[in-house]
């Protein structure tokens, strides 16, 4: 119980809360009504209709391959038998249409993921705090301090797991029913078009909870390696080896195609299980020794016989031995160190500070991290953007400057389509009450009324829009522009999901870089060393503005530029010398530019205010004593509140997303 109370202290309890309310609001804002996720409507009901005609398609396809020479014997004919085994169970399931958007996003979403391993791993390195206090072999030479502390360690590591993705899982699903709503969780997984090839019959609630047990359980399996390698290395090579084996991993599952007869090394380990969602969505059978056995048990045994190896040597080592902190690159540590001094460069206070922000904390990391999520998440569903072709055809039929002779064209469309809607309604209403078969004339005044009201419906956006535009241009008189604004009401109106989540990971990487600008000096007890040389304090501070300012405002132009370019790569910026105000939603706006010098001061007003968010991290890093704190209070300061305040309208003191978003200029 005291280690349990030792580990779980306000710190950790302060670390998993911010954990659960970032990665619960940047689930929320993955869940992007403006994109298409799945299929919807009518779309969804063909594939639901046309899901028994699959089935049979494949097992038809089966049989065939089966008669082929070459699939006969060995791994390709059981992998074909039992894939057609698997797909003949599902012939009886009942599909139902629901909104499966929430679902798909779920499955989707990796980040969490990340999270959960994140928290476990910084609970398996606080395990060992006895290192740093230099009380290893006291702890280890006492009653309790062997078998019986590591098996306390290894529940404590184990109730983590369990909380943390519970808490993290949970807060996602939570997420997706506020913002989709609640769907039925009893219908056949089959019936999300994602899950089409999913070879379990299975629910959706089953599966959710099957796939939240994989991925707890690797996480889980994760953090007892990265115990047992700190436990026999130390921190340092810890994590140079647990990083080497993750990119080891994630190379063999990307690069290993799944019909491979290595297809082993694929699945076997802890990347596919955290994915193990791609399990669910097709019939994977692995290799062994020429028999197909399915992934998703080869996982589960996987799994087990990684943590009973870890739970094992861990044991032995722990209970049996004494362990000594090995320095696992001293050698190959301190011959590098003499190379490098051969090359080495003096640099400037300035450059001291950017190498110590970027290379010695880490901070490139968490550039490259926020980028990194921002781009993936961006492309990750494509826009829905429905424009009405007759209104685009207005459009290019009256693009340009505004002016009277131009309005009163459109007026006159308007009212000879008016008059055309009118005359057909009242013919075909006449012909109707005929006593004659007039079923052909109509028939061809539906077709021209129908098509006067598509036109009509086309036309009236544009109308308005140049109507509001003539009054603007009366009541202030400046000149306007008629354009299409279709790319702008994407960008400054209806995305403001995409805008807000590349903002949150914006504040992410800034608190990340640059919390220890000033703590990374007091934990080095380098502090009054520094301000006591020559030039050492106003220069000192100087140059550490000027690094804050550089990450800030090259992190949040980054950023925030893969939104424009994506949507100008769907839709285009047209007319950008034209007034701001030729925009409708921007009339209101008494700033006089262009819409091209516009988008400059958004931009130069978002990195601005990034800078500012970065200068809150300066000040938290000033009053903290070492990096980790600095990084915990701008945290809860910055980001909790931020995130908060997107989940619930009017929450929190302080919201920087809304700061960094440039909102105030829209």
């Amino acid at each position: 119980m005291s280690e349990l109370k030792r580990l779980y202290n306000l710190k950790t309890l302060f670390i998993l809360l911010a954990l659960v309310i970032i990665n619960t609001g940047l689930f929320m804002m993955s869940c992007d009504t403006d994109k298409q996720i799945t299929l919807t409507g009518n779309d969804l009901q063909t594939y639901i209709d046309e899901y028994p005609d699959f089935l049979k398609q494949t097992k038809n396809n089966s049989i065939l391959m089966s008669s082929m020479n070459m699939y006969k014997s060995g791994y390709a004919s059981d992998n074909i038998r039992k894939t057609a085994e698997s797909y003949e169970k599902l012939e009886n399931i009942t599909l139902k249409a629901d909104d499966n958007r929430g679902i798909v996003v779920f499955s989707d979403y990796e980040l969490t993921d990340i999270f959960l391993l994140a928290f476990l791993m910084i609970m398996a390195a606080r395990l060992i705090s006895e290192r740093r206090k230099g009380l290893v072999n006291m702890i280890r030479s006492t009653k309790d301090g062997r078998a019986k502390l590591y098996s306390y360690r290894i529940i404590i590591l184990f109730i983590s797991a369990v909380i943390g993705g519970i808490l993290l899982y949970g807060g996602n699903l939570l997420g997706s029913s506020i913002i989709y709503g609640t769907s039925d969780l009893s219908r056949g997984i089959q019936s999300i078009p994602e899950f089409m090839l999913c070879p379990f019959k299975i629910s959706i609630s089953e599966y959710i909870l099957l796939s939240c047990f994989l991925k707890v359980a690797a996480c889980f399996a994760a953090a007892l390696v990265f115990y047992l390698v700190i436990s026999i290395f130390g921190t340092a090579a810890a994590y140079v080896i647990t990083g080497l084996a993750a990119v080891a991993e994630f190379l063999l599952y990307t690069l290993i195609i799944p019909v491979s007869s290595i297809n082993g090394l694929k699945f076997i380990n802890i990347i596919a299980v955290l994915r193990c969602s791609e399990i669910f969505k097709v019939c994977q059978n692995i290799n062994i020794f020429g028999t197909a056995v399915s992934a998703i048990n080869c996982d589960a045994v996987f799994l087990a016989i990684l943590l009973l190896i870890n739970i094992s040597v861990g044991f032995y080592i722990h209970g049996k031995m004494y362990v000594q902190s090995r320095n696992l690159f001293s050698g190959i540590e301190e011959k590098i160190k003499k190379i490098l001094e051969k090359f080495a460069i003096q640099r400037s206070l300035l450059g001291w500070e950017l190498y110590k922000t970027l290379i010695k904390q880490g901070g490139v990391i968490f550039i490259i991290a926020a980028f990194a999520l921002t781009y993936s998440a961006s492309i990750k569903y494509r826009y829905i953007y429905i424009v009405n072709e007759y209104e685009e055809y207005f459009y290019n039929v009256y693009e340009g400057e505004l002016n009277d002779e131009k309005f009163d064209d459109m007026t006159k469309e308007k009212d000879n389509l008016e008059r055309t809607i009118e005359r057909c309604n009242r013919r075909i209403e006449q012909l109707m009450q005929s006593e004659y078969d007039n079923r052909d004339i109509i028939a061809r005044l539906d077709s021209e009324l129908q098509r006067a009201i598509g036109k009509l419906n086309g036309l009236m956006p544009v109308y308005e829009n140049a109507k509001d535009g003539m009054e603007y241009m009366q009541r202030t008189g400046r000149q306007i522009d008629l354009i299409k604004p279709y790319s702008y009401d994407l960008l400054l109106q209806r995305d403001r999901t995409t805008r807000n989540r590349a903002s949150l990971y914006i504040l992410m990487g800034i608190i990340g870089a640059v919390s220890g600008i000033f703590a990374f000096d007091k934990q080095n007890n380098m502090t009054f060393t520094l301000r006591s040389s020559y030039r050492g304090r106003c220069f000192l501070n100087i140059s550490k503005i000027i690094t804050v300012f550089g990450i800030s405002v090259i992190l949040c132009t980054a950023l925030h530029m893969i939104q424009l370019v994506q949507i100008g790569n769907l839709l285009g910026f047209n007319n950008l010398s034209s007034p701001l105000q030729s925009l409708m939603f921007m009339r209101d706006r008494e700033l006089h530019v262009s819409i091209r010098e516009y988008l400059f001061l958004l931009f130069a007003v978002r990195s601005i205010s990034a800078f500012g968010v970065g200068v809150i991290c300066m000040i938290i890093s000033r009053v903290c004593p070492d990096t980790v704190s600095a990084m915990g209070v701008s945290v809860f300061i910055l980001a909790v509140p931020a995130v908060f305040s997107e989940l619930v309208n009017g929450a929190g003191f302080i919201n920087a997303v809304y700061l960094i978003s440039g909102e105030m200029m829209m």
